[in-house]
């Protein structure tokens, strides 16, 4: 994702936070629908894409938390195991991002990649999933 202007991260920002906020209600609605937490993710997901440092990794987090609940719900929907592979991989480009920074200490620099090949493993198995659960899903 390329990086907003200030004005357009603001509103952005803004967007984010009314769609976040009726997923929440939505949820209190309906608990038990995994859908609208698999959705809510994907906001969050979509969110920390256009954040960087502890902001992103906060709201990657929450994403994770999110996805986690959904496939809870949802354990045969390959849509889920695979917008959570997206999330993951997203995250893991963040981190490579980051840890590429020529201000990033080396020892700071191995941890992120090493989180950063974490995540994709994760990822690869949650796309594995999804291609488990629908072969013809790509």
């Amino acid at each position: 994702h390329a990086r907003l202007k200030k004005n357009d991260e603001k509103e952005a920002d803004v967007l984010y936070s009314a769609a976040i906020d009726k997923y929440t209600k939505a949820h209190a609605l309906k608990p038990e629908d995994g859908y609208i937490l698999c959705h809510w993710a994907t906001t969050l997901q979509n969110q920390a894409a256009q954040k960087d440092g502890e902001e992103a990794k906060r709201i990657f987090q929450e994403a994770f938390t999110r996805f986690e609940e959904s496939a809870r719900l949802l354990p045969q929907d390959a849509f889920t195991a695979r917008s959570w592979g997206d999330a993951l991989h997203d995250c893991s480009k963040k981190l490579i991002q980051e840890a590429e920074d020529p201000l990033c200490p080396p020892s700071v620099r191995d941890l992120l990649i090493a989180e950063a090949s974490t995540m994709l493993e994760q990822a690869s198995q949650k796309f594995e999933t999804a291609l488990k659960l629908r072969p013809d899903y790509t």
